[in-house]
Parts: C-alpha cells; structure tokens; sequence
C-alpha cells in the first residue's frame, strides 16, 4: 500500500479493483482509536502483526478525518428535523455480511459493521 496526496489532500491507496483492504484499515483504525481508546502506536503495533505498515500521520490522519466530520453530519440531520435511519446488509457467498445504517433523508452512511449473516 502506497499513499499519496491529491489536490484535495486526501489520501487515495494504490490497490486492485475492487479491493476493500482500505475499508477495512479505515474500521479497524477508528475502531481502535475510538471504541478501544488505542493510542497510535499502540494501533501501530497491532496493525503489523497483521502484515499492514501505516506511519503514525496516516494513523492520525484518519482519526482527524472521522473527528472533523462528526459536528457537521450531527447539524446537518439536526438542522433536518432529525433522521431516517435505513439499515441494510450485503454480502457476497460465505463473506460476511456489511451491514450498514443510513440517514435515508441526507444519504449519509451513520455507521457500518461486518456480521457473521443477514439471519
């Protein structure tokens, strides 16, 4: 995985087609940042012993990214009168299911998780 900056200055990864590596970095990430309370090198180390190698400002990059946008999806929704929350699972044969929630009124996706089934 090599990153580099376009000119919005967002990161953009070099993968396949189709890959989904990026999504689930990005969840693992936040997940440890946020639900575990990891700190950087902590989330470091453990992306490692799973063969991934992500330099702390690409660590503290996503957390800034999941942070900054939080304030402004909360008062768009708020300023709508509230939400419609649409939930919806997808998978592909045995894969595990991504199941997501949606504010159905702005589109925004609230949250996603893997599930071992729809069931």
């Amino acid at each position: 995985m090599k990153p580099f900056e376009n000119a919005q200055s967002a990161y953009v990864f070099i993968l396949p087609s189709r890959c989904n590596v990026v999504f689930d970095i990005l969840v693992f990430v936040v997940q440890a940042l946020f639900r575990r309370h990891r700190n950087i090198k902590e989330v470091q180390a453990e992306l490692r012993s799973c063969n991934v190698q992500l330099c702390a400002s690409e660590i503290d990059y996503l957390a800034l990214a999941h942070r900054q946008a939080t304030p402004r999806i909360r008062q768009k929704m708020e300023m709508a009168g509230g939400y419609i929350l649409h939930l919806d699972a997808t998978h592909e044969t045995d894969a595990p299911a991504l199941m997501s929630g949606m504010d159905s009124l702005s589109q925004f996706v609230l949250a996603n998780v893997k599930i071992p089934s729809e069931n």
